[in-house]
C-alpha cells in the first residue's frame, strides 16, 4: 500500500526490513524526546531482533491493507532516517478512516519538515487510499503537535480522559479530525459476463499463441502462487511494453500477441495483453474502462482501458498496466487501488462493468488506425451514461 513520496525537502520511503539497523539507530537516539508519546519501552526493546519484531509486525499490517508507514529522509543524505509518518488503524465499510501518527529526529525539529511530510503521507491516504476521514491525537501538553495539525487542517474534536497508556501511565489525549473533502463512493464492480468467460482465449486476448504461452510460462516458472504471479504478470506489462504514445513509437497494436512481438501498445492493446497472459496461467481477468479528459481540462474526452483480476483473498481488483512517467504512477496493492488516473471531473467516469471482451468501440478504432498518431487523434469514446453491455 505504501510507495515512495517526495517533497521539496524529503524523501518518504516505504518502510522495509532492510531498514532495521538505521531504524534502530533513530529509536535509540530519539528515546528520550518519543518516550512520553509512546509504549513503555525498556533496554531489551532497543536491540536489533526486537527492532525486526516490531518491522515484521508492521510490514503484516500494511501487507493486509490495515496500515501504511514511511521512513523519512533529507535529500541530502537519503540514507539515513530522521523520522517516521504512518497511516495505520486503515478501516473500510462504514468508516475509511485511517490514523496519522509520525515522529521526528530532535535534530530536525522546528524546521517544519514533520508538517511537510504529513502532509504528503494524508495526500496520498486521500487520493490513492481513498480515506474519508483521518484522525490524530496528542497529549494536550504537545503543543508542537498541535501546531503541526492545526497547519494541516485538523479540527479539534474533543479530550479523551485517560484514552491511552502512554510510557506506562494513562494519558489524557486531544482528539482531532480532518475529512477527504474530494471523497467518491467506491466505485462497486459489476461481473458482466458468465465465469469461464474469463478464463477463455478470443481474438484479440489471444492467449493460445506461442508466444504467449512461453511468457506466461515463463512468469510461473518463478511465481507459483496467484498474487505473486499477478503481480509479476502485471509489472512486465507496465514496464517492459512501452507505451505508444509515451515514446512516440511502434505500430499500433490490437491483439495481446502482437503487444507481446513488438513491445509496444497503447493501454487498450496493454490491457488486452495482461488479460492473455492471466488467463494463460489460469487466472480470471477482465478489462475495465474509465472516461477521461483528454487535455485534463474539459472536452474532448476518450476511454482509458486497464484490467481487473480475481485473487482469492481479495475478490477483483482493478490495476493499470499502462506504464508510469512522470506524474502517473500505477502500482499493484491489493486490496487497495493505485490506477494510473483519478476521476478529477464530474464529466469524467469509472465505468464499474468487468468485460471478459474489448469494447467493440476499441477494437474498430484500433483497427482503423493508421499509425499511433492518427490515433491519439481519434483516441476511441462512449458516452458516461453507456452500460458497456
Amino acid at each position: 500500500m505504501s510507495r515512495a513520496l517526495c517533497t521539496a525537502r524529503l524523501v518518504l520511503m516505504p518502510l522495509q526490513m532492510e531498514d532495521a539497523a538505521e531504524l534502530l539507530a533513530y529509536e535509540w537516539h530519539n528515546r528520550a524526546t518519543h518516550a512520553a508519546h509512546g509504549p513503555l519501552r525498556k533496554d531489551a526493546d532497543f536491540t536489533s531482533e526486537a527492532c525486526a519484531q516490531r518491522i515484521a509486525a508492521q510490514l503484516d499490517e500494511v501487507e493486509h491493507g490495515k496500515a501504511c508507514r514511511w521512513t523519512l529522509h533529507t535529500h541530502a543524505q537519503p540514507d539515513t532516517i530522521i523520522g517516521h509518518v504512518a497511516i495505520t488503524a486503515i478501516q473500510r465499510g462504514v468508516r475509511h478512516a485511517g490514523v496519522l501518527g509520525y515522529g521526528l529526529d530532535q535534530a530536525h525539529a522546528g524546521q517544519g519538515l514533520m508538517t511537510e511530510a504529513a502532509a504528503a503521507a494524508i495526500r496520498h491516504a486521500f487520493e490513492h487510499l481513498k480515506l474519508h476521514r483521518i484522525e490524530a491525537n496528542h497529549r494536550p501538553d504537545n503543543l508542537a503537535s498541535a501546531r503541526v495539525l492545526a497547519k494541516l487542517g485538523f479540527e479539534r474534536e474533543g479530550l479523551a480522559r485517560q484514552y491511552i497508556r502512554l510510557n506506562g501511565e494513562w494519558t489524557d489525549v486531544v482528539l482531532n479530525g480532518l475529512r477527504n473533502p474530494a471523497w467518491r463512493e467506491p466505485l462497486t464492480l459489476q461481473v458482466m459476463d458468465a465465469p469461464e468467460a474469463y478464463l477463455a482465449p478470443c481474438a484479440i486476448i489471444d492467449f493460445e499463441h506461442p508466444a504467449i504461452a512461453a511468457k506466461a510460462a515463463e512468469l510461473r516458472a518463478t511465481h507459483t502462487d496467484t498474487l505473486s504471479l499477478a503481480r509479476a504478470s502485471f509489472e512486465f506489462v507496465r514496464d517492459e511494453i512501452a507505451h505508444s504514445w509515451d515514446v512516440r513509437q511502434g505500430p499500433v497494436t490490437l491483439k495481446a500477441s502482437e503487444v507481446l512481438l513488438t513491445g509496444f501498445g497503447y493501454c487498450y492493446a496493454k490491457s488486452h495483453l495482461l488479460a492473455a497472459l492471466l488467463r494463460a496461467n489460469g487466472i480470471a481477468a477482465g478489462l475495465c474502462y474509465q472516461r477521461l479528459s483528454v487535455g485534463d481540462s474539459g472536452a474532448p474526452y476518450c476511454l482509458h482501458g486497464l484490467n481487473a483480476v480475481l485473487l482469492p483473498e481479495h475478490g477483483w481488483y482493478r490495476c493499470d498496466p499502462r506504464g508510469n512517467k512522470p506524474g502517473v504512477n500505477a502500482v499493484f496493492t491489493p486490496p487497495v487501488e493505485q490506477l494510473a488516473f483519478l476521476i478529477k471531473e464530474a464529466t469524467e467516469h469509472d465505468f464499474a462493468q468487468i468485460l471478459a471482451s474489448p469494447l467493440p468501440e476499441v477494437i474498430s478504432t484500433l483497427q482503423a488506425a493508421p499509425d499511433i498518431f492518427w490515433l491519439h487523434a481519434h483516441l476511441p469514446d462512449v458516452s458516461p451514461n453507456s452500460s458497456l453491455a
